[in-house]
Parts: structure tokens; C-alpha cells; sequence
């Protein structure tokens, strides 16, 4: 394998997780670790998806946000309108949010991921 790529993975996989959580999800932990595993392949972000639900003050977009509830974790509709409830006072502009499962991933080539026998050995169409 490429010395640049091996460094890169290496940096990428010991570096600290910058998200907000700070943790890969445990529900996929085991996918994660798999993918990364393999000597071609690793994963730069993933999430099992999550609920967010924040109020913003209308007249700052970004700085305005408070976070209410963040939930990696499928949620009832009650739990989400307790959550709100107890913690969105006083709110003007709120938002919930679903983000459904992804990640993100390096690879050494994108041949690497495809079975040998899909390509020929005239690869200079790609």
C-alpha cells in the first residue's frame, strides 16, 4: 500500500473526535471498527442518525442557538414535547431536526471497493 495513504489513515484514525457527541455511536461501533479494520479503507465521520431539536433567537442565527434535546437514540413524540416543554423557554423559532445514518469514508483508490472481475485491465477510460 501507498506510504501517503498508510500515514493518513493512521493520523486520521488517532486523531480526537471533534464531534459534538465526541464518540462514535455504540450502535455502530462494530461497522466502524470493520471498515476501518481493512488495510484500504477507513472512515473519516459516520452518526446512527439522530434527533435535534434547538430554538434560535431570531435575530442571531448561529450565535442565538440552544440546544433543547439531541438523542442518538429513536425517540416517542412525547419525549421530544416533554424535552421541549421543560427546556424552550422562552423560545421564538425552534426547529427538529432528523438525520438518518451515513458515514464517510477514504479508500485507497475506487478500485479498491469494486470486485476485480467488474474492470479490465484498460483502465485508462477512468
Amino acid at each position: 500500500m501507498q506510504l501517503g495513504f498508510d500515514v493518513e489513515k493512521r493520523t486520521s484514525l488517532e486523531r480526537a473526535d471533534l464531534s459534538r457527541k465526541g464518540a462514535i455511536d455504540d450502535v455502530i461501533v462494530p461497522l466502524v471498527e470493520h471498515i476501518n479494520s481493512q488495510e484500504m479503507w477507513y472512515t473519516t465521520s459516520s452518526c446512527s442518525g439522530r434527533i435535534t431539536v434547538y430554538c434560535q433567537d431570531p435575530h442571531n442565527s448561529k450565535k442565538g442557538c440552544r440546544w433543547i434535546l439531541v438523542s442518538h437514540v429513536s425517540l416517542k413524540a412525547p419525549e421530544i414535547v416533554i424535552a421541549f416543554l421543560i427546556n424552550a423557554h422562552p423560545c421564538h423559532l425552534f426547529y427538529i431536526l432528523f438525520f438518518t445514518f451515513f458515514f464517510s469514508g477514504r479508500c485507497y483508490t475506487r478500485l479498491d471497493y469494486l470486485p476485480k472481475d467488474m474492470y479490465s485491465s484498460n483502465l485508462s477510460h477512468l
